[in-house]
């Protein structure tokens, strides 16, 4: 048995004490401090660059924690990528992780491969939390769980929401998070209606313009269009359509947020529920 600790970049805690611990999960999860000089000592130091150990001392202040076998890593990553999503769908929060530190198997630290990114917008999130926050966060990761194994279909929504979280390419992105979008609401049929029907959906789902009207939707589809046909060397630039981008992340946590709220297990148990729902 190994124990982990992963350092939550983009994470405070109101009010502050160094003695504080939060568990997310059992088998358990748990939040604590993040003591550079003494955690950092426990693993092998020489693991990481003079500019990883400055990044460690300097961004991180609090780290989650679990004691797992070797073979059982990659299950609590994909535990831990879920509880990041959780975080930016239930408080649209920008917390991420990059260093896996194995404090039992001194040589056997990583850095993550698949590094998150910050939430794509041009402002930064609030990363201070509350305990109610955290309440909130946690109930929410605990629906999101059984989200993504309720059917093949809610866990493929879910990795493009991830994947579009660890896009360096901002049209990647884009895609990647009008995929996860279409995945959640798209019917199983033919038309060449379908965008209408997919928008429609969308907006049902959201139900506020001050997040997304129908034109706005109807121009994030045109940019879609535009990645996707090749119309990318006309003049779509990172600076002109940025907003686009953080409106449409917007969308999509709005939408995942709401249809968390629902009775999802029994929407997405098959097409016949799925298609009543949405109808």
């Amino acid at each position: 048995m190994n124990h982990y600790i992963i350092p939550i970049k983009n994470f405070k805690i109101y009010p502050y004490s160094k003695n504080f611990e939060y568990d997310f999960e059992n088998p358990k999860v748990n939040l604590k401090y993040f003591a550079y000089e003494d955690d950092i000592e426990r693993i092998d130091a020489d693991k990481y660059s003079t500019y990883d150990h400055g990044i460690l001392k300097m961004e991180y202040s609090w780290g989650l924690r679990f004691d797992c076998q070797n073979e059982d890593l990659d299950l609590y990553i994909e535990k831990i990528n879920l509880l990041m999503l959780s975080f930016r769908i239930f408080e649209e929060a920008d917390c991420s992780f990059e260093y896996i530190l194995n404090v039992t198997d001194t040589h056997s630290s990583i850095k993550n491969p698949d590094r998150w990114k910050r939430s794509l917008n041009t402002e930064q999130h609030s990363s201070n939390f509350t305990i109610e926050t955290l309440d909130k966060v946690k109930s929410g990761y605990s629906e999101l769980q059984e989200f993504y194994y309720v059917s093949a279909r809610t866990k493929h929504c879910i990795q493009f929401l991830y994947l579009a979280y660890i896009s360096y390419y901002w049209m990647q992105a884009f895609i990647l998070f009008m995929t996860a979008i279409e995945t959640l609401v798209s019917p199983d049929i033919k038309s060449d209606k379908i965008t209408s029907l997919i928008i429609n959906r969308i907006l049902g789902l959201i139900a506020n313009d001050s997040i997304c009207s129908k034109n706005q939707l109807n121009t994030l589809y045109e940019l879609r269009s535009d990645i996707i046909h090749g119309k990318v060397i006309t003049d779509i630039q990172l600076q002109k359509e940025m907003p686009k981008l953080v409106r449409l992340q917007k969308v999509v946590l709005t939408v995942f947020n709401n249809i968390l709220k629902r009775d999802f297990k029994t929407i997405y148990s098959n097409n016949i529920e799925f298609e009543n729902f949405f109808n």
